[in-house]
């Protein structure tokens, strides 16, 4: 079986950034069948549930001679075609959540400090429809100089946007693509939230990458608030240097992995409703690892300096992990997208 999934990479507009590739099931192989070079470091991707659109950051520091950076859609369909580019009036987006259901993305602005909110239309550019700015800073003088929206997540109805710079998680209300400021959840001084994801069998538990520690916080929701109820290490042994990237959960819910950049490996935690206990640490073979996917029954790893892409088997029944291979790139790969439907 033939299952396609997308890389995007660092690399400037004029040379190929995004790719379409075909992992084979039977035998772990990859192929690179598209390439497109008409987007400057798509560093995120999220694919339409229809398997047909495509959408993609800029991560860049302006955008057709404006600060911010660029949200893109194209076709993926037998290749690539771009619909549209437009501004996000923040600088450095780095990541996309989509609510097709109500034909909305919201664009995570890292340098700005914010929130773009896109309508979106079929085979047509997304039009920006607001920008919500964050404020503040945190302890950490070289990191955390100033708000950095890292990424977006539903919190039950609430939309959850993670404030690397400012240790919170904001909470708000969204109605007809307006956000509305609705708390907040406190995360640990100095730690960094960069991702978290929502455990799919508990609603009242949510599980965050703290970048800037290297740990996992487990927040828990008791009486309605929402409350950090331990931190867990992602590393072995401390490791100078390393910083946490990406977060995610087997479909089941019985693991979680994180990836680490330094220590160059993915932590796997299994989850419980006593919190998590860790597991074993899967060598990315690869430096670097900002990102990495589940995708039926393999795990591939994003690995950003070493300019590649790590191949495993992965058991979901022991989430064990199996070298395969490494898929070399011309550019450096930081996030992998695929259909949710061939998730693991």
């Amino acid at each position: 079986m033939q299952i396609p999934f997308y890389v995007g990479c660092y690399a400037p507009k004029g040379q190929d950034s995004l790719f379409e590739c075909c992992l084979d099931t039977q035998t772990g192989a990859v192929s690179l069948t598209h390439a497109c070079r008409e987007v400057e470091n798509p560093s995120y991707l999220a694919l339409s549930k229809d398997g047909e659109t495509l959408y993609a950051v800029s991560e860049t520091q302006t955008f057709e001679n404006e600060s911010g950076g660029g949200f893109a859609s194209l076709s993926c369909k037998d290749g690539f075609s771009v619909y549209g580019q437009s501004a996000t009036h923040g600088t450095f987006p780095c990541h996309i959540l989509l609510e097709e259901a109500h034909s909305l993305a919201f664009v995570s602005n890292y340098g700005g400090g914010s929130i773009s909110t896109f309508h979106l239309s079929p085979f047509a550019a997304p039009r920006l429809d607001d920008v919500t700015q964050h404020a503040g800073h945190g302890p950490n003088a070289e990191r955390q100089e100033g708000p950095h929206v890292h990424s977006c997540t539903w919190v039950g109805e609430h939309l959850g946007a993670a404030d690397l710079g400012t240790d919170r998680i904001a909470l708000y209300t969204v109605h007809e693509g307006t956000l509305t400021p609705d708390g907040s959840i406190s995360m640990p001084a100095g730690s960094g939230v960069r991702h978290f994801v929502c455990d799919v069998n508990r609603a009242d538990t949510l599980y965050a990458a703290c970048e800037l520690t290297s740990e996992v916080a487990i927040v828990k929701n008791g009486g309605g608030s929402w409350q950090v109820a331990a931190q867990v290490s992602a590393l072995p042994h401390p490791v100078a240097g390393n910083t946490c990237a990406a977060i995610r959960q087997t479909a089941d819910g019985r693991f979680l992995l994180v990836s680490n950049r330094g220590h160059n490996s993915i932590a796997v935690f299994s989850c419980t409703p006593q919190g998590l206990s860790p597991l074993r640490w899967i060598d990315a073979h690869g430096q670097d690892p900002r990102d990495f996917l589940l995708l039926k029954n393999f795990l591939l790893a994003a690995n950003q300096t070493s300019r590649s892409l790590s191949i495993f088997k992965f058991n979901p029944q022991t989430a064990e992990a199996e070298f395969c291979q490494t898929v070399s790139f011309p550019a450096a790969p930081v996030c992998v997208a695929a259909a949710e439907k061939n998730f693991t």
